[in-house]
This record gives C-alpha cells, sequence and structure tokens, in this order.
C-alpha cells in the first residue's frame, strides 16, 4: 500500500500507523504536477491553500507510482481532487485501477469529475454512495469489468 500525507501533523500519526502495516508513505501530497504549493495546516482537515500557513510538495501520480500499477486509488484530499486526476491520467487510461473519489468538497465536483474519469477512460461505470445522511461524505466509486 501506499499513501501521501503534506499535512506534518498527519504525517506523524501515519507514520507511526504504518510502520507496522506495511505502508510506503510520501510526505508530500498529490496534484497535476510536481512542485511546491501553499497548504493550509490549520483545523481539522489541511488542504491545498493560496492562504496557506505552510509549504509542502506535490507531485502527480503519473511520474510516482505509474511503475507500482496500481489497483485501487482513493482520494479525499479536501478539494484537491481534479487536479489529482489529472495527474493520474495515464494510469487511469492505461491501467484502470478501481477509484473512490471525493466529489463533495466543491459543487461542480459531482459532474465535472466523473465527466473527467469518463474522458480518460470510457470504460468506467459509476456508483455514488453518501456515507452521510447530510450527504457530507459523498464518494464517486468507479470500476472497470476486466
Amino acid at each position: 500500500m501506499i499513501s501521501f500525507e503534506p499535512d506534518p501533523k498527519n504525517l506523524k500519526l501515519l507514520n507511526q500507523k504504518a510502520k507496522s502495516k506495511n505502508v510506503l508513505v510520501y510526505p508530500m501530497g498529490v496534484s497535476n504536477e510536481t512542485k511546491i504549493l501553499k497548504f493550509n495546516s490549520k483545523g481539522s482537515g489541511g488542504s491545498i491553500s493560496e492562504d496557506g500557513d505552510i509549504f509542502v510538495p506535490v507531485t502527480n501520480l503519473d511520474d510516482t507510482i505509474y511503475n507500482f500499477k496500481p489497483d485501487y486509488i482513493k482520494m479525499d484530499i479536501e478539494g484537491s481532487e481534479k487536479n489529482a486526476l489529472y495527474g493520474a491520467k495515464n494510469i487511469i487510461k492505461d491501467l484502470a485501477p478501481n477509484l473512490a473519489i471525493s466529489i463533495y468538497h466543491r459543487a461542480n465536483d459531482l459532474w465535472e469529475i466523473p465527466l473527467l474519469i469518463k474522458e480518460l477512460n470510457p470504460n468506467y461505470r459509476f456508483k455514488i454512495r453518501s456515507h452521510n445522511h447530510l450527504a457530507l461524505e459523498t464518494i464517486l466509486y468507479c470500476k472497470v469489468d476486466k
């Protein structure tokens, strides 16, 4: 298993858990390209933000994990899902891993993310599930029959 975590507080906790779970942890976020971005580390859910209080490295998944041939990708990255999906376009197109993508952080994500994934690989089938009665945890599940 591979995990990415840009938030220093969460990274410390993840590294403690990962030791016994055979998890490779990258101390960075994911986006459409490799660069340094501002990150808001205050509050309960950190996120990439122009108003961020720290700088964090981000990478794209195609350059970082393509050769691992991932078969499942889960993203709940506080509104950065679309950029991260652009950074995984070759993985989605060539390898068609199962996907679980949060689509509740931005209103347009509800339709823009499924359209983006369908554009990258038209073979995906979709299911949407809300894991909270207020639709605050709405996930797009994507699968290709192989």
